[in-house]
């Protein structure tokens, strides 16, 4: 099954790269053992091939990335203090144990009493 995974609102688009800002989810699927709670400061640089067909990327909108290409892995670069220092980290990581199956299902609206 392929799906889409939204990663965070897009700040730059280059020939090669997008930068996103995200949020503590996804920096948390690089760093599990580290807390962080500073949302909208952390920047990670993608490869445009792994951004969804579906749902081309436009600067101020969600980024949404194709979960076989994200799967395969790949690197890129996370900056998250947001002051330019970038590290290299393995795209796989952000589909890494996701199982679209088992979302919450959806509310069902009650029947009112007779």
């Amino acid at each position: 099954m392929n799906y889409d995974v939204a990663i965070g609102k897009c700040i730059a688009i280059s020939g090669t790269s997008i930068d996103v800002h995200v949020d503590s989810s996804i920096i948390s699927r690089f760093m599990p053992d580290r807390p962080w709670r500073r949302a909208g400061l952390s920047v990670l640089r993608i490869p445009s091939r792994v951004v969804s067909a579906k749902r081309p990327p436009a600067v101020g909108d969600e980024v949404f990335l194709d979960h076989h290409a994200l799967a395969k892995g790949g690197n890129a670069q996370l900056d998250l203090e947001g002051d330019g220092q970038f590290a290299q980290v393995d795209l796989k990581a952000i589909v890494q144990d996701m199982d679209p199956a088992s979302s919450a299902p959806a509310a069902t609206k009650s029947k009112p009493w007779r």
